[in-house]
């Protein structure tokens, strides 16, 4: 069910997006937007946010973006995206994301995004077993992929990749931070309804 909340990946082994889709009809006038973007980036990997955005109104809707960092740019569907480079170390506030229909507009709080020195740097490789139910007991049919939150505390995590495939089962995350982290990840359905979060595995990176 598509308001179900979905039972989280779990995680195996040490190592420890979806991409929500945008609603648009011509009844009715409103829009929203919602979502929470990662806020930290490591040099040479990809950063990824796409908002859950719903229109409806006479006016197509479209996305934009103010404050973007250079290396990164917004798509079609209000994803930003981009791989920033070791040159690129350093914050880039004041970002807004906005779904806009004629003169109505409906945005994101601003935030900003940390790009973290690639060096010292360590890989991961996160494995999971994918959900085949919902929480409430329903089996599962919509699932559309994953988030994988890390974080220097468990109690800190934060979103640092999408995985928008059902299909994949394990990911190498490259240029980490070394030291002692903490893991954990969510499934994501069709609808946007995303899992609380699977356990959380505590890794110490070299």
């Amino acid at each position: 069910m598509a308001d179900s909340i979905l039972r989280a990946a779990a995680l195996a082994g040490v190592a420890a997006c979806y991409v929500p889709l945008t609603a648009w009809s011509q009844t009715g006038d409103s829009l929203s937007i919602a979502g929470v973007p990662p806020t930290t980036v490591q040099a040479g990997q990809t950063y990824t946010f796409t908002p859950q955005a719903v229109a409806s109104g006479p006016v197509i809707p479209h996305f934009e973006v103010q404050n973007p960092p250079p290396w990164a740019s917004l798509g079609w569907s209000g994803q930003l995206s981009g791989i920033p480079a070791a040159t690129d170390e350093g914050t880039y506030p004041d970002i807004v994301i906005s779904i806009v229909a004629g003169t109505t507009r409906a945005s994101l709080p601003a935030f900003s995004i940390t790009v973290q020195g690639a060096s010292p740097s360590a890989t991961a490789t996160i494995s999971w077993s994918p959900p085949t139910t919902n929480d409430d007991g329903s089996v599962l049919t919509n699932l559309m992929g994953y988030r994988i939150y890390v974080g220097s505390t468990p109690t800190t995590l934060a979103p640092l990749l999408t995985l928008d495939s059902t299909a994949m089962t394990s990911y190498l995350l490259q240029g980490l931070r070394t030291g002692l982290s903490y893991f954990a990840m969510t499934a994501v359905n069709s609808a946007g309804v995303e899992s609380q979060l699977s356990e959380v595995v505590a890794v110490t990176l070299y």
